[in-house]
């Protein structure tokens, strides 16, 4: 019955996308004061998708073998179902997928959930929700792609910002000078998201940086802070003598237990 009534609350949850944060498996919230109520009843990237936004299926990159562009939804239905830890949701033109032990997935090195859109069968974007313990962070990005095309903020939580690698179809959410349980969390990851690759306008006009959130009143921009508070230079010159990684977040295989007597 508790699993029904949390299956629930996180199918609702789904379909009003709610701007809440899921962090080490608890939920937090930040919410700031807003002086525009057609504002705060806006969602933005990465809260939202936007999957109707999606107009082409240019292959992007991968992750667990599914590649943006060109992998079928049911390929990644069944990468869903081989590990036996996730429900998920299918709608229209998006899936939702969640960890079916939310207690569990607190200590768990495995994604929380994330969503993912699909066109004619072809997953086109794929967002991943990790906790604390996953071993992504900030450096690794900065070392495989380099700086990125675009940071601006996160709605509704001024510990994040979003950094957008737009050439290369990836963006990720990452906290700043941030203190959690007493330990830094600057550059830990708190998602991922992977999109057709699209080319820099500099104005800001393409898909996914079109559809973010920036302060527009003096109040939120003190509370949020400056939009870029990296130094990129300082973290490249850190990264460069380091081994080259590629920071791809895998799943562990999963365990078979044996369920016979020899």
């Amino acid at each position: 019955m508790f699993r029904f009534i949390i299956l629930v609350v996180i199918i609702l949850t789904f379909l009003f996308t709610s701007t809440r944060k899921i962090i080490v498996g608890v939920t937090q919230e930040v919410t700031p004061t807003f002086t525009s109520s057609e504002e705060t009843s806006y969602v933005f990237f990465p809260d939202n998708l936007f999957c109707a936004d999606i107009k082409d299926t240019n292959i992007g990159l991968t992750w667990e073998n599914i590649t943006v562009g060109d992998s079928k939804l049911d390929d990644f239905l069944d990468l869903l179902n081989l590990h036996e830890v996730y429900e998920f949701v299918v709608d229209e033109q998006e899936v939702l997928f969640f960890y079916d032990d939310i207690q569990q997935s607190a200590n768990s090195y495995l994604p929380l959930g994330g969503n993912a859109c699909f066109k004619q069968d072809i997953i086109t974007v794929l967002l991943i929700t990790y906790n604390l313990n996953s071993s992504l962070r900030l450096d690794s990005f900065i070392a495989t792609y380099g700086e990125p095309d675009k940071v601006t903020w996160v709605y509704g939580d001024p510990r994040q910002r979003l950094l957008m690698w737009l050439d290369e179809g990836v963006a990720i959410t990452t906290y700043i000078n941030t203190t959690i349980d007493d330990i830094n969390v600057y550059g830990y990851l708190t998602t991922v998201v992977y999109f057709p690759p699209q080319e820099d306008d500099l104005a800001g006009g393409v898909y996914p940086y079109n559809r973010t959130w920036s302060p527009n009143t003096q109040e939120l921009k003190d509370l949020y802070g400056e939009q870029n508070p990296f130094n990129f230079n300082n973290i490249i010159a850190s990264v460069t003598a380091q081994p080259s990684y590629t920071p791809t977040a895998t799943l562990p295989p999963r365990t078979i237990e044996a369920t016979g007597t020899p």
